[in-house]
Parts: structure tokens; sequence; C-alpha cells
């Protein structure tokens, strides 16, 4: 993404999430298609910038449990569910949203 810094401090998450307008409509002439990743835990306006202005999101939907927690599964199975449902009620307020299917 043009002007895109990993290091561009706490505007990081609002540029990735909301500076893709910029190229999505020279990647679509060309008919190709944007497809980001999002962390299960980004913040909702992240998740819902992402939503609009992307052609899919693809949920990184694990690390429940890590070294830094207490022991259990990467992704059980509730916690994957409620994480899955939370996010397609953010990123799914795009009007095609069933066509990309």
């Amino acid at each position: 993404m043009p002007g895109f810094r990993e290091n561009s401090g706490g505007r990081r998450e609002a540029v990735y999430a909301n500076g893709w307008p910029s190229c999505i409509n020279d990647l679509q002439a060309k008919q190709l298609r944007l497809y980001v990743n999002a962390q299960v835990g980004a913040n909702d306006a992240f998740l819902k910038g992402l939503g609009k202005s992307t052609d899919a999101v693809i949920l990184m939907n694990y690390d429940q449990h890590e070294s830094e927690s207490e022991p259990g599964p990467v992704a059980a199975q509730d916690w994957f569910e409620t994480n899955l449902s939370r996010t397609l009620k953010l990123i799914s307020q795009r009007e095609d949203y069933l066509w990309h299917w």
C-alpha cells in the first residue's frame, strides 16, 4: 500500500484499515482482489474499516492460549465461534457480502 509504514505509531491500525481505498480501484480494474489478515483481538472500528475497504478479511482466529497465558487449547470451539460471529457482524456490512461466497 502506498505510504504505509510498519512503524507509523498509534495511527498504524487506522492507516491499515482505511488506507486501502486508494489502491482498491486499481486492483479491481485489473480483476484482482484484495484480501487482508486481521487478528482476532482487533477492535471493532478496525474490523469495520477492513470490511468496508477490502474484498475479504481473513480472520486469524487462534491463540486463545499461548506461552504467556494459562495452558489450554489454541482455539476452543466456543471461543472460535464467538469470535467468528462477532467479526462477521462487523465486516458483513458490505452490500455485496453474500456474492463473494
